[in-house]
């Protein structure tokens, strides 16, 4: 009889699991069929403008690369260090600290919208990518990831360095972060689809319609040609997906090993 509920629970189980993956996996395919159909019939035409007779879209791809990887490569570098002493150093305040980040990470990002455009106008920053590249290198969310994956490294091993004559820099890069190296990767992940999906912040900030992302251009597309739209779509899909493809192991042992 146990063994009859324990089958029939697992039955259940992927049944759900089925229903539940082709109702996440249906618009992407349906956006994926749709972009190689023109009035019924299928058709390359979609890809032909995009990639050759209309070159605005590959610039507004190229604008999220460049941003994503500066803002990715600065908040590895900032999360890194104060992930590094918050868990490796000793400080009064440092529990205070940890918990502001957690208040911060979730506060939503419209609520820090305006604060920061202030602050931006002031400094004459805007219409520039500086105030999107500033708001999300020091974002909280990296420095609590790393934090949680350098609390993994024993400190015997850092001990064991400082008495080689290794520096605190030495120690973090050649030691800590490649023994984190499963948070490392997660939050290169993480962080760079989190810049390359964002739309308030280049709305906010950039008022220069060249300038913007492709994720502000997919949000705001004139809705009389799906299909190049489609197309579109299926071209901001392309970065995010192979990197999960080739660290899809490391990230699901990097996140829920760490516990974020």
């Amino acid at each position: 009889m146990r063994w009859y509920f324990s089958v029939k629970i697992k039955n259940v189980t992927v049944v759900l699991c089925l229903i539940v993956s082709t109702l996440i996996a249906f618009p992407v395919a349906y956006m994926l069929l749709s972009s190689f159909t023109s009035g019924g019939k299928l058709s390359f035409d979609s890809y032909y403008q995009l990639f050759l007779r209309q070159p605005d879209y590959l610039l507004k791809f190229w604008n999220s690369m460049i941003l994503s990887l500066a803002i990715l490569l600065i908040q590895f570098v900032v999360s890194c260090l104060a992930a590094f002493a918050l868990s490796k150093c000793t400080f009064r305040g440092r529990r205070a600290v940890f918990i502001g980040l957690i208040v911060l990470m979730m506060l939503p990002v419209q609520t820090v919208l305006v604060p920061n455009y202030v602050v931006f106008s002031r400094l004459d920053l805007l219409n520039t990518w500086w105030p999107l590249i500033v708001s999300g290198a020091f974002s909280p969310f990296g420095t609590i990831l790393m934090t949680q994956a350098f609390f993994s490294v024993p400190n015997e091993l850092i001990e064991a360095a400082q008495i080689d004559g290794a520096g605190p820099l030495r120690i973090l890069a050649e030691l800590v972060v490649p023994v984190a190296r499963g948070g490392a990767i997660s939050l290169l992940i993480l962080a760079f689809i989190d810049a390359w999906n964002m739309v308030e912040q280049p709305v906010a900030f950039i008022s220069n319609p060249a300038q913007y992302p492709l994720s502000v251009f997919l949000a705001f597309f004139n809705q009389t040609n799906l299909t190049l739209s489609f197309a579109c779509g299926i071209l901001s899909l392309i970065p995010g997906f192979l990197l999960f493809l080739y660290y899809r192991d490391t990230l699901a042992e990097g996140v829920e090993f760490h516990g974020i």
